[in-house]
Order: structure tokens, then sequence, then C-alpha cells
């Protein structure tokens, strides 16, 4: 039992004692432990909400990607894009001048709901076989990755 002073009558009272036996003055050393252990689980719980609110927001962590990193492979009609990853099953899209494209089915699904466009829009059609677009797996490979982070 540690002793302290009162802070109105100057008198030996216990950090344990809620009040002043002498005055009834309030204690404040009596109350220290608790409220350190109340920060404590504040913070705890602001950490767990935080956390939480990780977990449920979609990540914006994109790649960006040009025709020069694929050369002749490059599916896309437009010289760059920036490939994002969305959800589960991961969505792939590539976002161009603001607006998102839906490139594998996960995201097509989803399109309408969300207001993304059909990624078909950006794809070139295929030189060795007319009629089919080229292929963006690559893409989406690369786009499904930056869910995996």
């Amino acid at each position: 039992m540690t002793l302290t002073a009162c802070k109105d009558c100057s008198a030996q009272i216990s950090t344990d004692a809620k009040a002043c036996p002498q005055c009834g003055a309030h204690n404040a050393a009596a109350f220290t432990g608790r409220r350190i252990a109340g920060l404590i689980y504040l913070g705890l719980i602001a950490l767990a909400f935080w956390w939480i609110w990780g977990l449920m927001t979609p990540s914006t962590k994109g790649q960006a990607v040009t025709e020069a990193d694929f050369g002749a492979a490059w599916p896309l009609t437009v010289p760059a894009a920036e490939l994002l990853c969305e959800g589960s099953p991961p969505a792939a899209l590539a976002k161009v001048d603001g607006k998102l494209y839906a490139l594998n089915g996960s995201a097509r699904t989803a399109a309408a709901e969300k207001g993304w466009l059909d990624g078909a829009a950006l794809t070139k059609p295929n030189p060795e076989v007319p009629g089919i677009p080229m292929d963006v797996s690559p893409l989406v490979e690369r786009a499904q990755a930056l869910c995996k982070r």
C-alpha cells in the first residue's frame, strides 16, 4: 500500500482510497490505473475497427502497364493503362482516362452493378486470327496478383 498526500488537506492517504478519510476529497491517484487501462482498451478497440475497415475497403493500389512493356503482344488500343483488382473472386480492371474497364469474367459480372465498362472496347483485334480479339490474360494475371498483396 503506497501513501500519498491529499490534495486538499495534505493528510497521508492510501493510493487505493477513493476519497480522503479526513476531508472527503476525491483521490485522483486511486483512479490512475483505471484511466490508463481505459485508454489502452479504447486504443485496442480503435485498432480493431481500423483493421476491419481495411479488410472491408477494396485496395486501390494499381500497377501501371504500357505498350512498351509488352511490345507486339500489347492487347489494348490505348498506349497505357493502370491495372486494378477488386473483390473476391478477383475482378481484373483496367483504368484508362479515369474510366474502369472489366477485363475478366468476375469483373464483367459485376460491371453493370459497379458502372464499369466492358474491356472488349479496349481490346485490339488479333492480327493472326481475324474476328477474334487479342488475349488479355497477361493483363488479367497481373491485375489479379494485386489482390494477393
